[in-house]
């Protein structure tokens, strides 16, 4: 998911050049969205409630307001 939310053509000259292990915010975002269609998603719940699900299960336990710099590294 990480392979597919970070490719870049290198013949496009619109898309800035980064390293390959460097994510720009929508591409993160772009891997949670992937990350809930793959592990919850079905056609009976939307897609949201997926994303909602996966953040309230694995992400937001872990993310404490004043510590969120340590949770991004």
């Amino acid at each position: 998911m990480f392979i597919s939310a970070n490719y870049r053509k290198r013949e496009d000259p619109e898309v800035p050049t980064m390293p390959g292990t460097v994510l720009c915010r929508f591409e993160f975002l772009e891997i949670i969205v992937r990350i809930a269609r793959e592990k919850y998603f079905n056609l009976k719940e939307p897609i949201l409630k997926s994303i909602e699900r996966l953040l309230e299960e694995h992400i937001k336990p872990y993310c404490e307001l004043d510590n969120c710099q340590e949770w991004r590294e």
